[in-house]
């Protein structure tokens, strides 16, 4: 074998490794970028919508921002949203469902209140704060408020109502005296408990609301008793000598 034949095997061997140097130092370069880019931590996520899956590729939370504001759901594993958290115009709200994908629990900033709906998603329970007034309204199966529990102006009352919504029966405290009213359908007060002063009164009305019997303390510490009719003409009793 020639000089000549020596240098270019020499030359072309050279080449070889050169290219095998080349192609290590590129694999390097690229496996230290790649483990960059696993480890860096942005600084900001720009998206319109964000969805989690679960190991076999199921939904189970979404981010977004619609026509209402941004929303959070969460799903169970059959896809049916179990929560959600929004945020509107007239404030923010969290609904909880339940596995039939029910609304069963809601909370309101707007006037701050928090319902407890049945398994048909009807509201039940209404727990609110409207202004500076908290209230409490139960509602029966039909939809109708048959208790509520409030403070206007400062005033507590307790309220039952009949299967069509209407007051019946009434507890309430102004300033210091309680009273216990008991209404017909119409409306009308037919008995009326409190006190006063001097002791407890009873009042009993007829249906026109006039006034046919009293029962009551006197000054001296003596019960009076009254009766009249309903043109006003009767009698009252007190205690002999």
């Amino acid at each position: 074998m020639t000089t000549d034949e020596r240098l270019d095997r020499l030359e072309k061997s050279v080449g070889r490794y050169r290219k095998a140097m080349m192609g290590l130092v590129l694999v390097l370069v690229a496996g230290v970028t790649m483990a960059q880019t696993r480890t860096d931590v942005a600084d900001e996520l720009r998206c319109r919508k964000l969805v989690v899956v679960d190991a076999q590729g199921k939904t189970r939370a979404s981010l977004n921002v619609g026509d209402r504001g941004p929303a959070l759901h969460l799903f169970d594993a059959k896809g049916k949203s179990n929560a959600s958290l929004n945020v509107g115009e007239k404030g923010s709200g969290l609904h909880l469902f339940d596995a039939k994908g029910k609304p069963r629990v809601s909370l309101h900033t707007f006037g701050g209140v928090l319902e407890l709906m049945d398994a048909k998603g009807e509201p039940r329970a209404i727990l609110s704060v409207l202004g500076d007034q908290p209230g409490l309204h139960l509602f029966d199966a039909q939809d109708e408020l048959r208790v509520s529990l409030n403070t206007l102006r400062n005033h507590p009352g307790l309220d039952l109502m009949d299967t069509k919504g209407r007051v019946r029966a009434s507890l309430s405290v102004f300033v210091d005296t309680p009273e216990l009213e008991l209404m017909n359908a119409q409306g009308k007060t037919l008995v009326e408990l409190g006190n006063n002063d001097l002791g407890g009164e009873l009042r009993v009305y007829n249906k026109t609301g006039e006034d046919i019997a009293t029962m009551y303390a006197d000054e001296y510490g003596n019960g009076v008793v009254g009766a009249w009719n309903r043109k006003g003409k009767g009698r009252t009793l007190t205690p002999g000598p």
